[in-house]
This record gives C-alpha cells, structure tokens and sequence, in this order.
C-alpha cells in the first residue's frame, strides 16, 4: 500500500521554491564554498587594530591609559560583530600587543614594568576573547533565524506549487 516515487534530475529543473529549499539547506549543514577568500577578514582585523591604535595615539595627551583601551576594545566590537570570531580573536590578540608595544611603559617594548599594566593587558585580552565569542554566538543566531524563514518562505512556495498540480 506504498508507493515509492523516486525523481532524479538536475537542481537546476526543480521549481525555483525547491532550488531556494536546497540551497538553505546546503548553507545549514555547512557546505560552504570553498572557492570564498578568508583572509580579507583578517586583513580587516589587522586595519582595524592599526586605526585603533592612532586613535589610541592622538588620544594620549587627553585621556589616562585605562580610557585609552576602550578604543581597542571598540575595534574588537566592530570586528567582532562584522566579520565573525577568527578575526575578532585576532583583533583582540594584536590590540594587546599593541597597547603594550606604544602605551605601557617602557615605551616600543614588549615588557611590562608594572605589575597594574599586566592585570590591565589580561583583562584587556578576557574582555576581548569573551566579546568575540558573544559576537560569534549572536552572529550564528541570526543566521539560523534567517535560514528558518528562507527555509519556511521556501516550504510554503513548494506546498502552494504542489496544491496547484493537478496530476502525479
């Protein structure tokens, strides 16, 4: 009492809802492209730290160290938000390195003379790595919510085209 239809065919055949259904579904179990750059991110990560650092710069003479962080911390918000965790984790390792190289004394070192600038660069680092990963997390919610509605969008269009057939 079951009949069993099997249809091969090129995607390219299917009606436009079932070509829409499988491409959501592609881009949900993770089959990316793999012909898709990554490095621009990173490149932009870099950028972005580097900017941050001469905002950092022109802010020394106003502003007390600890304000001056929030600058990079901006830059990691911005990257994280816009570009995904690698390059937000990249963000957030090079904005430590460069606040220690050009603000924390000694000056175009990598060492660190007080123990205050040590906590600062740590929990400089945490923030940055705990805002990445936050980022990360909002960015994939919201790409699950858009694949829902593109894959219900999808089902609905595929339901109104097999309501309208009138035969097998």
């Amino acid at each position: 009492g079951v009949d069993v239809h099997v249809v091969s065919g090129d995607a390219d055949d299917a009606p436009p809802a079932a070509r829409a259904l499988l491409a959501t579904s592609r881009e949900h179990l993770g089959v990316k492209d793999s012909r898709k750059p990554r490095w621009p991110g990173y490149a932009w990560s870099v950028g972005v730290v580097a900017v941050c650092t001469g905002v950092a710069w022109a802010m020394v003479p106003h502003f007390e160290l600890a304000n001056i962080v929030m600058a990079y911390l901006l830059g990691v918000v911005l990257v994280a938000a816009r570009l995904g965790r690698g390059p937000s984790i990249l963000a957030s390792v090079l904005s430590v390195i460069a606040f220690d190289f050009f603000f924390v004394p000694p000056f175009l070192s990598f060492a660190v003379s007080d123990t205050q600038y040590a906590v600062t660069l740590v929990v400089m680092l945490v923030v940055g790595m705990v805002i990445s990963n936050l980022a990360a997390a909002l960015r994939a919610q919201a790409r699950i919510a858009g694949f829902r509605e593109t894959r219900t969008a999808a089902l609905y269009a595929m339901s109104r085209e097999l309501a309208a057939e009138a035969g097998l």
